[in-house]
C-alpha cells in the first residue's frame, strides 16, 4: 500500500485525496511520504549530478544560497526574464505528459 501512496502522490493526488482514496488517515499518507523523502539524495547531490551550466537562475530560496555550483555562478532572478523560457518549457511538459500535471494551479 505504501508503494501505491508513493505512486498516487508522485502522479500529483494530494495527501487527503490520496487518504479518502486508499481508506487510510491522512497523517498516515503524510508519514509515508515524508519517510520516503528522506531516503532521497541530498540536494547537493542533486546540484553535482546536474548540467553543467555557466549560469544558475531561480527563485530566492534560502537553501539554493549554501550550494556549490562547480563552474557556475547562481544568482536570484529579479523577475521571470531569465526563468520563463524554462517555465515555458516546464508548461509544455505539464500540458503533453499526464504525470506532471498540475491539480490547481
Amino acid at each position: 500500500m505504501r508503494k501505491q501512496v508513493l505512486q498516487l502522490y508522485m502522479d500529483g493526488m494530494n495527501l487527503r485525496r490520496i487518504a479518502r482514496h486508499l481508506g487510510i488517515h491522512h497523517c498516515t499518507v503524510s508519514l509515508w511520504v515524508d519517510a520516503s523523502a528522506a531516503t532521497l539524495p541530498a540536494i547537493q547531490e542533486l546540484a553535482d549530478d546536474a548540467p553543467k551550466a555557466k549560469h544558475h537562475y531561480s527563485d530566492a530560496f534560502d537553501a539554493y544560497d549554501r550550494l556549490w555550483y562547480h563552474f557556475g555562478s547562481y544568482q536570484v532572478s529579479e523577475g521571470k526574464t531569465d526563468t520563463y523560457s524554462v517555465e515555458g518549457d516546464n508548461a509544455e511538459l505539464r500540458h503533453y505528459l499526464a504525470r506532471l500535471a498540475r491539480s490547481s494551479r
